[in-house]
This record gives C-alpha cells, sequence and structure tokens, in this order.
C-alpha cells in the first residue's frame, strides 16, 4: 500500500484500530476531527463502519470499505458518500484450494479440515468454497473440521489428536499458520507431508512460500494483503473523475511449485517497488471509468520491472 500511494502521489495517514472496532470507532472520529481529508478507507471490522461513515458524510468526506462491504444491497442509497469497496474473493480461493488438493488424490480421500474461526467473513467465504468443493467430490471424506483460531500451534495440538487415531491424505488449512501448525505435528509424528499428506494454506507468508519450495505445502493461496494497494489506484481514478462507486471483488491467486521459483525471483524479500502501480490504473491507461480493473498475480509479474 505504500509503494502504492508514494507511486501515485497520495499522502497516507494511517490509524490502526487492531481489529476492535470500539477502538476503531474513537480513532476515525479522531482522525475526522482534526485532520483534512479528501478521502477515508476504512476495514469495516464487526460491521461497525456506518458511524464513521455518517460522519465522514456530514464532513464530505468519501469513503472507501476495504476487505468487508457494508452488508446493504444498495450502499449508495444508505451512505452518500460511499465510493465503493474492494473485498478480496476469499469464496473462490477457499474452493480452488479444496479442488487442487482432491485433484492430487484423484477425487477420493480422507480430509482433515482446519478452519479459522466460525466467526469472521473472511473464515466463513473460504470456509463455504471449500463446501462447495466437497459437494462435487462424493469419493472425499472429511473426517473431521476443527478451528484453527488462525494459530500455528491450536492447528499443532489439533493435528496431533487427529493423529493419535487416524492419519488424513489431505489437510485443507484457512491460512498458512495453521497449515505450518498441521505440518510441525505430521512430521513429528513420521508423516511426510507433501508426500503421505498433501496440505493447502492461505497468505503467501514467507514460511508459506518456503513450504511450498521444499514440497510440504501444496499451495498458498492469498493475494489479499495487495488489496491496499489495489485501493490506492481506486482513490487515485475517483479523484480523477475515472472511479465507480461499486464493490469490486477480485480473485486471488495460488502459489505453487509451477510458479514460485518465479514469484520469488519477481518478488522475494517485500520488492513491490519493482511493481508499476500506476498501469493498473485507468487515469494512466486513459480507459473509461466502466474498464474493468485487473488485479491479479499474472499482472503485478506483467508489470514488474526485471520480473
Amino acid at each position: 500500500m505504500h509503494e502504492a500511494a508514494s507511486q501515485l502521489n497520495i499522502q497516507l495517514i494511517e490509524v490502526f484500530g487492531d481489529r476492535h472496532w470500539k477502538k476503531m470507532l474513537r480513532e476515525g472520529q479522531a482522525l475526522l476531527t482534526n485532520q483534512s481529508l479528501d478521502y477515508l478507507v476504512l476495514v469495516n471490522e464487526h460491521q461497525k463502519a456506518g458511524e464513521l461513515m455518517r460522519l465522514a458524510e456530514k464532513q464530505g468526506v468519501p469513503t472507501f470499505l476495504l476487505l468487508n462491504g457494508l452488508g446493504e444491497d444498495d450502499p449508495a442509497s444508505v451512505y452518500g458518500n460511499w465510493k465503493g469497496s474492494l473485498i478480496p474473493d476469499n469464496h473462490s480461493a477457499g474452493r480452488e484450494m479444496a479442488e487442487s488438493l482432491f485433484k492430487a488424490h484423484s477425487g477420493a480421500g480422507k480430509l482433515f479440515t482446519l478452519v479459522g474461526d466460525t466467526l469472521t467473513p473472511a473464515s466463513l467465504d473460504r470456509t463455504s468454497g471449500l463446501d462447495a468443493a466437497l459437494a462435487l467430490y462424493p469419493g472425499v471424506h472429511e473426517i473431521l473440521r476443527g478451528s484453527g483460531q488462525w494459530s500455528e500451534s491450536v492447528a499443532y495440538n489439533k493435528t496431533k489428536l487427529l493423529l493419535n487415531r487416524e492419519t488424513p491424505e489431505m489437510v485443507w488449512a484457512a491460512n498458512d499458520n495453521i497449515a505450518l501448525g498441521a505440518i510441525r505435528a505430521l512430521k513429528e509424528t513420521g508423516v511426510v507431508p507433501g508426500k503421505d499428506v498433501s496440505v493447502v494454506g492461505l497468505n503467501w507468508s514467507k514460511e508459506g512460500l518456503a513450504s511450498v519450495e521444499k514440497g510440504e505445502l501444496l499451495m498458498t493461496h492469498g493475494g489479499h494483503f495487495m488489496a491496499g494497494a489495489w485501493m490506492m489506484v481506486l482513490v487515485y481514478d475517483d479523484y480523477h473523475r475515472l472511479g465507480t462507486a461499486k464493490t469490486y471483488n477480485f480473485q486471488m491467486s495460488a502459489i505453487t511449485s509451477r510458479n514460485i521459483k518465479k514469484y520469488q525471483a519477481c518478488f522475494g524479500e517485500g520488492r513491490w517497488d519493482s511493481i508499476d502501480f500506476k498501469r493498473f490504473s485507468r487515469t494512466t491507461r486513459k480507459k473509461a471509468s466502466t474498464s474493468p480493473y485487473e488485479f491479479s498475480l499474472s499482472r503485478m509479474m506483467e508489470y514488474a520491472r526485471g520480473c
């Protein structure tokens, strides 16, 4: 996000709610009171962003939503200052993770599922994607579903308990932390991840990428952390009157043994400054406000210097 803002000449002021909605409201109210803003970008934690949006509307500040939407079918009819929402497609990610597992095992086998939690939209959407894939693969038997609570240690303990009585052939983990906890438990029990058991995760984390390189993780899905950068592109285009008030659902991408080397060569060690973010902009490309955005891993690689 910082690199995209710098390239697009956007001055960022950041405040953090740390996933606590009361803190988010306090920090947001203070920001709107003490700063003159051209735009406000909110992460709608616990669906509590409406109060800040109404305050911003009174002050004439246009507002975008990042990662979580508002819930209304037509947000523009409720909030006159709403400029759009940018949301990663977690459902498709969860489905693609599952399909990669099932295809690797010819559509049959024992599955152990570790969801993130049972409350957040991201976790629920990823899990619904898994369930959509399960409905198409009757040969896959889900032996247990539990919550990894986004934690390596929780996932490790739950996997160890399962391994006391049976060994799955596939592990679907809602993020890399959970996947890595499961992998640690498998290895300690003498089970070889990537050979005896296939595991998938999500996050494009440094540890997850390393696990893909070692062949222990079938894939790390992800790209949602790039949403901040894509949001800067939306703000830039809206400022130049090429914005469209709508909800943008962007697809995430899988990093596997097939593309890990190229990804690391392009962006290893966080080399995001290699990406020309202006090339994603309608303004720079001289496209109409109805022109679709192409926020994807393939475009990131295409627009990166030396990639």
